[in-house]
């Protein structure tokens, strides 16, 4: 709850940090993305009113105090740039959920991350050289 309340200011409206309000800003989105293969396609278009700010913490955060990972804080004076609330993860929330639950690995699909380690290890044996 003191995490929430050292980064949300609830008279200002706003995060605390201005990095994190730029989540607060509408924006238009992309027409177009990479898919799995590096190949560009389009995407289809999304409602002006179903895009909603997400923010991600990576310490434990909650306005309540539970261990939610994602959970929906809603702006009780009244929208802020058309967004009636923000989503807001916390990973370390989400990891202790996990811990709880008993799973002590989390498998990530991560296609770019390894082709990119591929091409590492191409490039750069890891043979020591002798002297």
């Amino acid at each position: 709850m003191r995490l929430w309340r050292d980064n949300w200011s609830e008279e200002e409206r706003r995060f605390v940090e201005e990095e994190a309000n730029k989540v607060l800003l509408r924006m238009e989105p992309p027409a177009y993305c990479d898919d799995e293969t590096g190949k560009v396609a389009p995407l289809p278009a999304i409602a002006k009113e179903r895009i909603m700010p997400l923010i991600s913490f990576w310490f434990p955060v909650h306005p309540e105090g539970l261990g939610e990972a994602l959970f929906f804080k809603p702006f009780p004076a009244g929208p802020i740039n058309g967004f009636p609330g923000v989503w807001v993860f916390s990973m370390s929330n989400y990891l202790r959920t996990k811990m709880v639950s008993g799973t002590d690995k989390i498998a990530v699909r991560m296609p770019v991350m390894a082709r990119r380690i591929e091409w590492l290890n191409r490039m750069f044996s890891s043979t020591p050289l002798s002297e």
